[in-house]
């Protein structure tokens, strides 16, 4: 059965026609996923003493054990090698954008696992402009305040109006440098639970703080679980943990995990 199609179906109705499909594909007993993630990314996703740890690897570690018939596993790789080995076969998949190139060698959950939500102010809690930053309901609310970011990622000069002055470091590192330690700038855009994990990292954890804004274009990446296509039954899987991406359990899952990464 086609995926959309399956997808229309009752929460009940779905469950056994999966059920059904993954006995014909052989799934009779529980299937161990080998899911492929980054060892350097953190609090994303990064390796510790061989272990695969981060948001991303606990999201996919609850939505594998939570699908019948799965049980999970996690390698953690340097990032480039970690997509060959999915593109190969050697490894199941991976959670991650579906680009069109990833398309390409992988079948993707239709719903995302998690969002990179870039949407937030980060600054330092005695910014003279805090006020200003959190009273903020559109872009131009921010002209003349400046905007500290990495260099090369395109993002700033595609969806950052040219009125808010902007500073370019090389390295994320020295983002945080510049906002907390110099105080030359006024802000940066990144998701709170990955500016809590620096700035704990670097000493500036008591002088940040955060604001949720809707007014920055583009700034929600999707991630969504992708299987290779190298797997005969990857069509299967992938309906089966879209199903449990639709559960309740799974929300609340998702707000629990997210909300431990985002605590002080």
């Amino acid at each position: 059965m086609p995926l959309a199609r399956l997808l229309k179906l009752s929460p009940l109705c779905r469950i056994s026609v999966v059920a059904l499909m993954l006995v014909c594909a052989g799934i009779s007993h529980a299937q161990e996923i080998n899911l492929a993630f980054a060892d350097d990314s953190p609090p994303l996703t990064y390796a510790k003493n061989g272990q695969a740890l981060g948001i991303i690897p606990e999201l996919a570690q609850w939505l594998i054990e939570h699908t019948p018939g799965l049980s999970f596993k996690a390698t953690a790789l340097a990032w480039p090698r970690a997509q060959r080995e999915v593109e190969q076969g050697r490894l199941d998949g991976f959670l991650t954008y579906p680009s069109g190139e990833r398309q390409n060698y992988a079948v993707f959950t239709p719903s995302a696992v998690y969002h990179i939500n870039s949407s937030y102010l980060i600054y330092r809690h005695d910014n003279p402009h805090r006020a200003r930053m959190e009273r903020a309901t559109q872009l131009s609310d921010l002209n003349g305040l400046t905007l500290v970011a990495p260099s090369g990622t395109g993002f700033v000069d595609d969806n950052i109006p040219a009125g808010i002055q902007r500073v370019f470091t090389p390295h994320v590192e020295s983002v945080y440098h510049l906002l907390f330690k110099r105080r030359n700038g006024d802000f940066t855009l990144l998701p709170p639970e990955q500016a809590i994990y620096s700035t704990k990292q670097l000493g500036y954890h008591g002088a940040l703080r955060y604001h949720a804004v809707d007014f920055i274009p583009n700034s929600k990446i999707p991630l969504h679980l992708g299987i290779s296509k190298a797997n005969p039954k990857a069509q299967a899987l992938i309906a089966l943990l879209e199903s449990t991406l639709q559960t309740t359990a799974f929300k609340q899952a998702h707000a629990r995990i997210v909300k431990s990464y985002r605590t002080p």
